[in-house]
């Protein structure tokens, strides 16, 4: 089985950094913004009720957009 095609968009800034990043294949679109650099900062894990595995859901809309 094929994956599909992927394409990836990036945005730099004036020192060559990603600003932003763009994927879209599969019929979905992810953006991704980074605003820091060299800053560090403790991001928790959220609860696990706020969690949820998405692979199955990936994996029916990559075969809806293939035709599959």
């Amino acid at each position: 089985m094929s994956g599909g095609k992927i394409t990836y968009d990036v945005w730099a800034d004036g020192k060559d950094l990603p600003v932003r990043m763009t994927q879209s294949g599969a019929g979905m679109t992810v953006t991704m913004d980074f605003l820091k650099f060299g800053a560090t900062k403790a991001i928790p894990a959220p609860p696990a009720s706020d969690t949820a595995d998405l692979t199955e859901q990936v994996k029916k809309q990559r075969d809806r957009s293939l035709g599959q």
